[in-house]
């Protein structure tokens, strides 16, 4: 029977083991077996690549009678045949025209090629036999794990039983197939498949080293994907839901109330104070039992907006409390809405109220929906349809309620480098003339142009939310408290888009003079300065930390006027072997930052103590003693152990020493130099040191 051998690449030492034993297992195959190997052929342990070799085999030499595959298989059950034979069987009952279907007693049937399973001395894995396009195929299994039989009598004991196995299968079913329903899928039913698809990407001892990395690759990429998707979900689903669930209880408190009337006390056009009746109908009881810094409730019809406001008294431009706390003044993603530091002099009274609320992408809530204002069909510009769904907003506070009507949308880009940034963030003016200036240059800068009348007796809600056209771009809608009884209806209709500008070339007064603004309705001449302020531009200084080297450990860009901060682990300096050094601090002060900075570290310089031989102690009446020189022996002696000297007190007599016996030394003697001790007073007994022994010293 002429046969090729594939010798499927597994693990490298059966690929290894397969090339060493060709030869030897020839010869047994040879002279125990009608099987006469004629090539061999070396492929990876994979469908698509099993199935090109055979093609390629096949189309070249048409005249072999069957085929063995090494090293095919490696779980009990039939999983990893049937994932990597399965394209190749496929290709031969096509060529076998087994897909095309007869009937027979009724049933639609179809042909698939019958396999049969052999047991393999010394393993546990089967083999498998099957007959197809007039050859023979015997797949066997791992050599990895076999025991008590070489490489060459386990292959030739499976072919044996295989050709066995398959002899028996073709006297039941001559042509090698079998017929099923058209229904059946597989040929075989594998069990396990779920765990050996687990298994084959986890690394196994044997796999290749190709094989490893294939694996860890796949590991790698499955755990990059996964956590991908747990953060995607945590962003997009997960926290949206929990932020929500917050809001929702808030919500329920505050609606859990009846309208109320509130008595107001106010300034009218004429500069008298009246009392004003307003209604409101929030739970601000039950609010403030929950927050005491809950100051307002904004709601925008037709968005998400609905939510309390509060107000942190002590908030600076660094820190802002509620920026990434929720109401709870738990940390949160999502925060709060919350009034402006500048604000706070006034509060809610503010001629400019400023509200500040996060973009949250993940699903709009808070201040995302503002973006739609001046958004429209994929690009930035104003969006009329939205403005009419939502051209109000209206504030609730335990004052009464009050609307606004929506005149502006601004995109302004604050960031540090640029120049002439426009301060929208401006809460009370110095005069009526700078009040209406300002309006002046928002109307300019908006995107929107609504002919919402405006004077100088009006008060305004600017809501600011971070915009990601940059990095540092705001999104700012701007609206006008709507007056007493006054309909606003036609107001709305009058929306159209406009083409903003950056910078002002003219301003209010200007423009007044020459009838250029129609939406202004007060009485003119209005008195003090109009000039508008512009935000004032930190200067950016680089400071860096250098270690006793003089390489950089640290650089760091710091506003003006802020602190650097010093590497969390202080910089080293290596001894040199006669001094040691030791951190003292940095050579520059680096707190209120006003210029580039390079500072370099100062160490203390230390000298090193050298170890010395023990010395005499002295009662504290004597002087110190002065150390023996050390004489290094000139050959090896055995370790000696020198005995304590005992000094006798000033008051009594001399010491005597208890004798000691030195042991005779068989090698050249040591010789040590006397230790000289300080003279004693005059009253005082001059002390001897004991000689060195061998032998314990006895005192």
């Amino acid at each position: 029977m002429r046969i090729e051998l594939f010798s499927l690449r597994r693990t490298s030492a059966e690929t290894e083991l397969v090339r060493e034993s060709c030869k030897a297992l020839f010869d047994k195959l040879d002279n125990e077996t009608s099987a006469h190997i004629i090539s061999t052929t070396e492929v990876d342990r994979n469908p698509r690549k099993l199935t090109q070799a055979f093609e390629y085999s096949i189309s070249g030499d048409d005249s072999l009678d069957g085929y063995i595959f090494l090293n095919a298989t490696d779980t009990k059950d039939s999983s990893s045949f049937v994932d990597l034979f399965t394209p190749l069987m496929k290709l031969l009952e096509e060529a076998m025209e087994c897909s095309v279907p007869f009937v027979a007693d009724g049933k639609k049937l179809v042909k698939h090629v019958n396999v049969a399973s052999f047991n393999c001395e010394g393993t546990e894995l089967k083999g498998y036999c099957f007959y197809a396009i007039g050859k023979k195929f015997f797949v066997l299994p791992s050599f990895e794990g076999v025991e008590g039989i070489s490489f060459e009598d386990f292959v030739t004991s499976a072919f044996k039983n295989g050709d066995a196995a398959l002899e028996n299968s073709l006297a039941k079913f001559p042509q090698g197939t079998v017929l099923f329903e058209n229904s059946t899928l597989t040929y075989l039913k594998p069990k396990g498949r779920v765990k050996h698809f687990i298994f084959s990407f986890i690394p196994a001892k044997g796999d290749s080293a190709f094989e490893v990395i294939r694996k860890l690759v796949v590991i790698l990429a499955l755990g990059a994907f996964i956590t991908g998707a747990v953060l995607l979900l945590n962003f997009y689903v997960f926290m949206p839901m929990g932020n929500q669930s917050v809001i929702t209880e808030i919500q329920n408190i505050a609606y859990d109330a009846t309208e109320d009337e509130v008595i107001v006390l106010a300034t009218n056009d004429e500069g008298e104070v009246v009392e004003i009746k307003k209604t409101t109908n929030k739970n601000w009881k039950g609010l403030k039992k929950v927050n005491d810094e809950i100051v307002a409730w904004i709601k925008i019809d037709g968005t998400k907006i609905d939510y309390p406001v509060l107000e942190h008294i002590g908030d600076t431009p660094e820190d802002q409390f509620y920026l990434y706390r929720n109401y709870k003044k738990d940390y949160s993603d999502f925060g709060s809405i919350f009034v402006d530091y500048r604000c706070y002099e006034k509060s809610i009274g503010s001629k400019n109220l400023i509200l500040h609320g996060h973009n949250m992408g993940s699903d709009d809530s808070m201040f995302g929906q503002l973006m739609n204002y001046a958004r429209a069909d994929g690009r930035t510009q104003g969006n009329t349809k939205f403005y009419k769904t939502s051209p109000t907003v209206t504030l609730d506070t335990p004052q009464g309620k009050d609307d606004y009507i929506i005149f502006a949308v601004m995109k302004i880009d604050v960031s540090n480098d640029l120049e002439n940034i426009f301060d929208y963030l401006k809460a009370d003016f110095d005069s009526d003339a700078r009040f209406m200036n300002f309006i002046y240059n928002i109307k300019i800068r908006s995107y929107l142009d609504v002919n919402v009348p405006i004077n100088e007796n009006d008060s305004l809600l600017t809501l600011s939310t971070c915009s990601y056209e940059t990095d540092n771009m705001r999104t700012i809608v701007v609206a006008r408290k709507v007056r007493e009884n006054e309909d606003i209806k036609p107001y709305i209709n009058t929306v159209e888009k406009s083409s903003p500008v950056n910078v002002a070339s003219s301003s209010f007064h200007l423009e007044h003079a020459a009838n250029n603004t129609p939406w202004y309705d007060g009485k003119g001449k209005l008195q003090g300065d109009e000039t508008v302020e512009y935000m004032s531009q930190s200067k950016m200084f680089t400071v860096q930390f250098l270690d006793a080297n003089g390489k950089v450990i640290s650089t760091q860009l710091i506003l003006e006027g802020r602190d650097a901060k010093a590497p969390k682990e202080n910089p080293r300096k290596a001894s040199d072997g006669t001094y040691y050094y030791v951190f003292k601090g940095w050579d520059s002060v680096y707190l209120d930052v006003t210029k580039d900075l390079t500072i370099k570290p100062i160490f203390t310089k230390k000298k090193i103590d050298k170890p010395t031989q023990p010395t005499t102690t002295m009662p504290t009446t004597a002087p110190i003693e002065t150390e023996a020189p050390y004489i290094e022996p000139e050959t090896e002696a055995p370790e000696i152990t020198e005995a304590p000297v005992t000094v006798a007190p000033t008051t009594l007599p001399p010491q005597t020493q208890a004798p000691t016996t030195q042991a005779p030394i068989t090698e050249a003697p040591t010789t040590l130099a006397p230790v000289t001790v300080a003279p004693l007073p005059t009253e005082a007994t001059e002390a001897t040191e004991a000689p060195y022994t061998e032998a314990e010293s006895t005192q």
